[in-house]
């Protein structure tokens, strides 16, 4: 009763416009609480991100999901759902510029309805599980000064799976990128190329 109250209220004196972006201080007092429960209501305009990192490890979850392209771009709201996932990191050889490394990712989503990573692209389904293994080599370098790099070779290797519906969805894809300087500072060009492969 209380909540709707306020809802009615907010709508009717208009302050809470659709193309507002709101921030919430959660304090954990009474008044935020009710605040967050009452704007979670408008699902796509509340968004909540955590990420804890240590040591090669990563958790992170997110509540309607909203990058800088989701709330400044043509639709202006998040992305509706929650996900929570688990990265693990860790470099074969770390010897600048040369770098190899492996990671495994797992990630859950649900109440979604639009594809985690294509905010565009509607889902007919409300959630998923998705794994992936990424192997990475770079030997890459730059000169002083330099934002980017400039020359050499960036390779990847990433097998996926995607979990829908009682069916599981591989894929691979390949990633070569190959740079090379140019005789004016700080300029090159790079060849980047990716292939892969669904079932």
């Amino acid at each position: 009763m209380f909540i709707e109250k306020l809802k009615k209220t907010i709508m009717k004196y208009k302050m809470i416009e659709k193309k507002d972006k709101i921030i919430v201080g959660l304090s954990g007092g009474p008044d935020s609480v009710c605040l967050a429960h009452v704007l979670s209501e408008w699902k796509e305009k509340l968004h909540l991100k955590f990420k804890y990192l240590t040591s090669g490890w990563e958790v992170n979850a997110s509540y309607n999901h909203a990058s800088f392209y989701d709330l400044f771009g043509p639709t202006k709201v998040s992305r509706k759902g929650y996900a929570l996932g688990y990265k693990y990191k860790k470099n074969l050889i770390y010897d600048k510029p040369r770098n190899l490394s492996y990671s495994i990712a797992l990630k859950a989503f649900k109440e979604m309805d639009v594809l985690p990573e294509y905010q565009n692209v509607k889902a007919d389904y409300t959630s998923m599980l998705t794994g992936s293994t990424a192997f990475n080599y770079s030997f890459l370098q730059k000169s002083l000064g330099a934002v980017d790099d400039e020359k050499g070779v960036k390779l990847g290797l990433i097998p996926n799976g995607i979990y829908i519906n009682s069916k599981v969805y591989p894929s691979l894809l390949a990633i070569v990128d190959y740079g090379i300087s140019l005789p004016i500072h700080h300029s090159s060009i790079w060849l980047r190329n990716s292939f892969g492969v669904s079932a």
